[in-house]
């Protein structure tokens, strides 16, 4: 999802954020990490998930960009969330994930 207009000021950063720290640490150049992902089950079956949050997706797009898997983006349209509130911008969650990247980043491959 690249149209943020609904996104509250909070939202903003914190999407902004995610995706040039992910950009910057692993150079990868997409237009969301967040997003709804298919993958082949044998690429699935042959790689270590590492992550247990909000991590996950953008790790598994790294991977599959290490391995050379083709990688292709399709837009959706951006449908709001029909009821409840979302929980990724808590405070813990954000330190949770910045965990994440950083053991993601700099350990030894």
């Amino acid at each position: 999802r690249t149209d943020l207009k609904s996104s509250s000021f909070y939202g903003k950063i914190l999407t902004l954020g995610n995706y040039y720290l992910i950009w910057l640490l692993f150079g990868l150049n997409f237009k969301s990490f967040q997003t709804v992902q298919l993958f082949p089950r044998k690429f699935l079956q042959s790689i270590e998930i590492q992550s247990n949050g909000t991590f996950m997706p953008p790790e598994l797009l790294i991977k599959a960009h290490r391995s050379g898997q083709r990688i292709k983006e399709v837009p959706l349209k951006y449908r709001p969330r029909p009821f409840g509130k979302g929980k990724c911008g808590s405070f813990k969650n954000i330190f949770k994930t910045f965990k994440e990247i950083c053991r993601f980043r700099f350990q030894k491959l």
